[in-house]
């Protein structure tokens, strides 16, 4: 006999229904109203700024094979929803940040949807659901924008039970075919979803069925459809699971592994109690087999030892438990996520439980005035999570974040430099760089990044010792011998420096800037032709460079090719708007081309954008009294 009874009485009962709904989407935009201006950062950078997979439907099923190590492999239809992204307004970032809140908020109201329709919850449904939605733990999910794959995991997770819910109140057969394709688009999106068809089963268990055996009974074709949801994951995990630095064989056994996730467990709780030190990247960081890292581990068995008991007596706060340590169990168990075993998003769903369970009982022991502690709560963590979004408002900001709080983290000092250097903060940049080695001496990237540094303050020598350990290190390392040529080449070493480009296009023949550096080589030792053909392949590798459009239309002046020069001066000026010296190039060529009046626009134009300009200056005053400018 069904166990399932309609919702509890609770606060807003008597209030029409859309409000509750409202409250929460209202609740969603102020917690996030500041969030939608995040640039891309860390895993954002192959997961979609650098997947050519997002930007052809021509070749449409490509969406569906996004790259292993992007962050989105094995996880089409989160990719596929990234692509719409890119349709739809390109690299903005705005557009990517309205879809994860979009995909929060429906996630959202699904679980006010469970909760309403669970007896253990239902009295503070609303309450539980609204803290859950602006608790600052979520921003690693919402404000991440490549943490889609969570959001979408998420929300489909809570729609397979929604839906399954909503089957046993009527209507059975639409809503169970709902709640089966929600468990295979969320397999289709991350693997937690994995768990699902076991989580429902329990929830029947617990409190519709009564029964393990009674629900199966009742439903066993309806939990068939959903453990095909399996087959859809063993199918997607076939392929390149160790290049997305999960599995075994990584260098970190299972056992140091999950010694290290029973720490990462607590930290999370710890988290969700007291979110004010959140940590964007916490690192490679495992823990040793010694007393503390044991010690953890005997919390987190007793636990399980008692989330068992408690399940096997049919109790609710067993099956929240349960649910706890289910969703978190494909990351925080035995397999091994080598680049990082703790991460702030995988909370994104157990998160809801602990929220939803932690408010239950309360309510349970303390009354209607949990009611107001729940809303001071609400009105807390609004603030914290905006606070947390500003320091995603920057790469420089959110990596100073992170060092600031885990110090002892090469990665994260490795890509605070590199957003220092793309700040233009090359001393800062290089400091961190140097951190970075310390912690992680054998890391290539490092060294080649800090030579990068050093270049850019014209700290030439520095640098070229730099490259040369980069490759030392990680000798198929092509962009660090693509810049070691760019080093050698400042240094005065064309031949050097042409050896190393050739290197670097041997490894990497897609490298557009090695072809650059080897134009670049040519057009210094006045070999122009080779120049010539050196920069087209450039351009044909990479359209938007803009350096190989500005030297291949200097190399085409130098040929007397003036038309030429001219068209690519254009497309260069197209590319970058704002470079003055660009304009005044351009200018030269139209010059010479016979078309002065254009030519005393693009002067014009340089002197606007760098009014002390002198080359500028000059070669407007000479083309209007009728001279030929210098270039």
């Amino acid at each position: 006999m069904s166990r399932h009874r309609p919702a509890q009485a609770g606060p807003f009962t008597a209030a029409p229904r859309w409000l509750a709904p409202a409250l929460l989407v209202v609740l969603a935009l102020a917690a996030y109203h500041n969030s939608f201006s995040g640039p891309f950062v860390f895993d954002d950078l192959p997961a979609i700024r650098d997947n050519l997979t997002l930007r052809s439907w021509a070749a449409w099923p490509g969406v569906l094979a996004p790259p292993e190590n992007s962050g989105v492999g094995g996880r089409p239809f989160a990719n596929l929803t990234f692509a719409l992204n890119f349709a739809w307004g390109g690299g903005d970032v705005g557009g990517y940040h309205a879809v994860n809140l979009a995909l929060h908020v429906g996630a959202s109201l699904l679980l006010f949807g469970v909760t309403t329709r669970t007896p253990a919850s239902a009295g503070v449904a609303l309450l539980a659901t609204a803290l859950w939605t602006v608790h600052p733990l979520t921003t690693a999910s919402v404000s991440y924008l490549s943490q889609r794959t969570e959001l979408l995991a998420g929300l489909f997770y809570l729609l397979t039970l929604y839906a399954f819910l909503r089957s046993v109140s009527g209507a059975e057969l639409r809503w169970k075919a709902v709640s089966v394709a929600a468990c295979l688009l969320g397999a289709l999106s991350k693997e937690i979803v994995v768990t699902a068809p076991v989580l429902v089963l329990l929830y029947d268990r617990t409190f519709v069925a009564g029964t393990l055996r009674a629900a199966w009974s009742a439903r066993r074709g309806y939990y068939l459809s959903l453990a095909s949801s399996w087959l859809v994951i063993g199918w997607l995990l076939t392929t390149g699971l160790g290049q997305r630095s999960v599995g075994f064989g990584l260098g970190v056994s299972p056992g140091i592994y999950a010694l290290t996730e029973c720490r990462s467990i607590l930290i999370y709780v710890r988290q969700a109690i007291w979110p004010a030190s959140l940590v964007f990247d916490y690192g490679p960081d495992f823990v040793a087999a010694n007393l503390p890292a044991l010690l953890g581990a005997g919390v987190i068995v007793v636990a399980i030892g008692l989330t068992v008991h408690a399940v096997y007596r049919g109790r609710a706060a067993g099956f929240a438990a349960a649910a706890f340590l289910l969703i978190l169990a494909p990351t925080s168990s035995v397999v091994p996520v080598a680049e990082q075993p703790t991460a702030e998003n995988r909370m994104y769903l157990p998160l809801a439980v602990l929220v939803v369970a932690g408010a239950s009982g309360l309510h349970r022991g303390i009354g209607a005035g949990l009611h107001r502690g729940l809303g001071v709560g609400i009105a807390a963590c609004v603030a914290l999570t905006v606070a947390r979004n500003d320091v995603y408002r920057t790469t420089v900001d959110l990596w100073a974040d992170t060092v600031g709080k885990r110090p002892q983290n090469p990665r994260a000092a490795f890509n605070y430099g590199l957003a220092l250097l793309e700040a233009g903060r090359t001393h800062a940049a290089a400091l961190a760089f140097e951190r970075a080695i310390h912690l992680q001496p054998q890391e290539a990237k490092a060294h080649n990044s800090l030579g990068n540094a050093l270049l850019e303050q014209g700290r030439v020598s520095d640098a070229l010792p730099r490259f040369a350990e980069a490759v030392r290190l990680r000798p198929g390392f092509a962009r660090a011998w693509c810049n070691w040529g760019t080093a050698l080449l400042a240094a005065g070493d064309a031949v050097g420096a042409a050896t190393r480009f050739e290197r670097a296009i041997q490894l990497e023949p897609m490298l557009a800037e090695a072809q650059l550096g080897l134009g670049n080589v040519w057009f210094q030792q006045h070999r122009l032709m080779e120049a010539v053909r050196a920069y087209e392949a450039a351009l044909r590798l990479e359209p938007g460079l803009v350096d190989a459009r500005y030297n291949l239309g200097s190399a085409c002046l130098e040929l007397n090719r003036v038309d030429d020069a001219v068209g690519h001066f254009s497309a260069a000026v197209t590319l970058r708007p704002g470079d003055a010296e660009l304009r005044n190039h351009l200018g030269a060529a139209l010059v010479r081309a016979g078309r002065v009046a254009d030519a005393v626009e693009q002067f014009e134009a340089a002197l606007r954008l760098k009014p002390d300009y002198a080359d500028a200056r000059d070669n407007l005053a000479l083309a209007r009294g009728g001279s030929r400018p210098a270039r």
